[in-house]
């Protein structure tokens, strides 16, 4: 059942991204153009196409809603975590770039890097730290899975002595949050991932009742400045659209799966 939903979410959630509403408007367009009495639908599908780049692309729209997502988490300091008394960490990992061109460890996103980082960094400043949870998906690159991927970057930054790596495969953050209260068994932990994609995780972990400590890396959002540059269309905030939307699929996912999975 899972695994059919999961499918599912997934055709779904890559359809409503915004640069795939651009993608498909255009491919009706142009396909009922000929048709002189579909018409005016193309040119709806043409106005919807530009009016969702110009939307999604440009910067104020995205940055308010990862402002929303990312604002109740601030950076965690290392003080901080120390009079938490937590000595477990738990990294969701961000995915892998599909290509042939570089090392397995280098394929590892700019997401998944960063919160191994803050990880690695942690660990070396709150020597109560003795568990790292790498939890990553199970498609495999290069014959190794993302998690696995992790743990080998992880090793090469270098591990204080006594510090150990577990490794938990799952589909997506809620299996891997649904994974956790087996190994965590109601302890404290510190949850590693990105500011966006806390808003959801911490959802997700209210629902499993886990205790966590959430510490956020990779803050999206920015201010907005009122100039050309600034406000023209560009790759980066359409990226973040797709992001955001992402994120806002998953809480919907994530309510669904609470009640009727």
């Amino acid at each position: 059942m899972y695994n059919f939903g999961f499918i599912l979410k997934k055709i779904i959630g890559t359809l409503l991204l915004p640069s795939s509403l651009v993608f498909l408007c255009l491919f009706f367009g142009f396909l009922l153009w000929p048709l002189k009495r579909r018409r005016r639908i193309a040119r709806n599908c043409f106005f919807s196409a530009f009016f969702i780049y110009i939307t999604a692309a440009t910067p104020p729209l995205p940055n308010f809603l990862l402002w929303w997502l990312e604002k109740p988490f601030k950076p965690v300091t290392s003080s901080y975590l120390q009079q938490q008394h937590i000595n477990k960490l738990v990294v969701l990992m961000g995915g892998v770039r599909e290509t042939d061109s570089c090392s397995p460890i280098d394929r590892l996103t700019s997401y998944s890097c960063l919160r191994i980082i803050k990880a690695w960094e942690i660990c070396r400043q709150d020597s109560k730290i003795h568990t790292i949870i790498i939890i990553g998906g199970t498609k495999k690159y290069f014959t190794l899975p993302e998690a696995e991927l992790g743990e080998k970057l992880l090793k090469r930054l270098g591990l204080p002595h006594g510090v150990s790596v577990k490794i938990i495969y799952a589909y997506d953050t809620f299996q891997s949050l649904a994974n956790l209260p087996s190994l965590i068994k109601g302890e404290k932990f510190g949850l590693i991932t990105s500011a966006f994609h806390l808003r959801r995780s911490l959802y997700i972990a209210h629902i499993f009742h886990l205790n966590m400590i959430p510490i956020p890396c990779n803050y999206l959002h920015k201010t907005c400045k009122w100039s050309i540059k600034h406000i023209w269309p560009n790759p980066l905030c359409l990226e973040k659209s797709n992001i955001v939307t992402h994120e806002y699929l998953g809480l919907i996912w994530a309510w669904i799966c609470h009640f009727f999975i």
